[in-house]
């Protein structure tokens, strides 16, 4: 049993240090989650508290049959899911959530190289169907088990493997057509030198 099981069930005892401990332990996890998703940090605030919101109300009904890490993420998946029903698939605010990310890399070239890498990563993650999208933003960026994923997601183990494998290749494809490009900055030795 982790730590975040004792936790909830501490919690569903009452005790409200438990619950504070468990929004302590998941709130920026689930936040960050939800911020790649749906690309707003208003948003994501909203729906983390619709998250937390829903996990209190039906906090009795965790009964251990998976972590309580997999139950908040399927909280959380389903939570984003129905707010893509009432609004729509809106258009990516990709751009605006790389612009914001703080830039703390000493080398300033390798920053650049890398951030664009990790922004076409990004969007061409974005640019998969939502099925593999949400495996991915799963599986590799809040790092969670195929099991844990597939239970989040409410298929099978074997369709998470299955949809990971078809989403990174079509991630290779992808990155191969929109390589970054790199700015040339060998510098010529003078011949007469």
């Amino acid at each position: 049993m982790t730590n975040a099981e004792k936790l909830c069930k501490l919690a569903q005892a009452g005790s409200t240090d438990a619950a504070s401990q468990l929004l302590q332990l998941f709130y920026k996890k689930i936040y960050s989650y939800l911020r790649r998703l749906t690309g707003s940090s208003v948003n994501a605030e909203d729906l983390t508290q619709q998250t937390f919101t829903k996990a209190w109300q039906n906090l009795n009904s965790f009964k251990g049959n998976c972590t309580f890490n997999s139950w908040i993420y399927r909280i959380a998946y389903n939570t984003f899911v129905d707010w893509l029903r009432t609004k729509g698939k809106t258009v990516s605010q990709q751009q605006t959530w790389w612009d914001s990310i703080e830039d703390t890399a000493p080398d300033p070239l390798e920053t650049l190289e890398q951030k664009q890498l990790e922004q076409r990563l990004y969007e061409a993650v974005e640019d998969l169907d939502d099925d593999k999208t949400a495996v991915v933003h799963l599986r590799y960026y809040q790092h969670l088990s195929v099991k844990e994923t597939a239970f989040v997601l409410d298929v099978t183990p074997r369709i998470v493997k299955y949809r990971l494998k078809i989403a990174l290749k079509e991630l290779r494809i992808a990155l191969e057509q929109t390589e970054v490009q790199k700015p040339n900055l060998s510098f010529r030795k003078n011949k007469y030198a």
